[in-house]
């Protein structure tokens, strides 16, 4: 793996104290492929949240400083920007609540961020700026069934080309490649339907059907305002006895386009957990 090796470690107290704070700080080195480059990034954070209303308020402020080399891309010719450093403050608010049941999850959440970083290589500082908003709902009819939407939109102000939006592949539409679209203002929607088909002590089985959309106006040279759509289902193979861990897998087909220059033919992911 060379330059590519990469760690995480991230602590995390989900109560601090009589008045319900929740505090996240993290230290990761991660290598994010990316058209025409790779990020490698060095990244301090912390988080510091308060709860109202039995969790179904919370405050929230996030810090981040982080520092970036550009490496030779693996997708694509080489289009690396300078290395850089940077720093972000966010604030976030979140309206209602998400709670697991079992292997199921219920309720409606709606978060709102805005956060203003700064960027500095050897071009100059300049400040940048982004906003997005984002929906989940969570039904769960019956004893095993569960419907999963969730919805993002995202506007972004001079934002850096290694910090815009990119979606397609393995985290916002399924079915397509890796960063099939980039842009500075964006929305996308999963809806999933999610069956609980076994459920053990140690492994529970979820099959899931999946429809995934986004539209943005892709900000590199000839391309211009684009749609994705795909389709497909997967399997989760989770174990109850550990939060947020197991195995997820979806196969995507893409429903907009009909060759196989920008799109996987179907698309494999392969993730931890949830799709979301």
């Amino acid at each position: 793996f060379q330059v590519y090796d990469g760690g995480m470690v991230v602590a995390r107290m989900a109560r601090l104290g009589p008045q319900r704070f929740d505090v996240l700080v993290g230290l990761d080195a991660l290598v994010r492929p990316r058209p025409g480059f790779s990020d490698r990034r060095l990244r301090a954070r912390a988080e510091v949240g308060r709860l109202f209303d039995g969790d179904r308020l919370r405050v929230a402020m996030r810090g981040e400083v982080f520092a970036d080399q550009f490496i030779a891309s693996i997708q694509g010719p080489d289009d690396r920007p300078p290395d850089a450093r940077g720093a972000l403050l966010e604030a976030s608010l979140r309206l209602g609540r998400v709670d697991v049941e079992r292997m199921r999850h219920v309720g409606v959440a709606l978060e709102l961020r805005q956060a203003i970083g700064a960027h500095s290589d050897r071009d100059g500082a300049r400040p940048w700026s982004s906003l997005v908003v984002e929906m989940q709902a969570f039904a769960a009819p019956g004893v095993r069934w569960n419907v999963a939407l969730r919805t993002q939109a995202a506007v972004q102000n001079a934002t850096p080309v290694h910090l815009r939006g990119f979606l397609g592949g393995l985290d916002r539409v399924r079915g397509y490649v890796d960063n099939r679209l980039r842009a500075d203002a964006y929305a996308f929607a999963n809806l999933e339907v999610r069956h609980v088909t076994f459920d053990s002590t140690w492994l529970a089985v979820l099959p899931v059907a999946f429809l995934d959309a986004a539209l943005a106006n892709d900000d590199r040279p000839g391309r211009g305002s684009t749609g994705l759509v795909a389709t497909g289902a997967g399997v989760r193979l989770l174990v109850p006895r550990f939060v947020r861990t197991g195995l997820r897998i979806d196969v995507a087909v893409p429903l907009r386009e009909a060759t196989c220059r920008t799109v996987a033919c179907p698309g494999l992911a392969v993730g931890v957990y949830q799709f979301f």
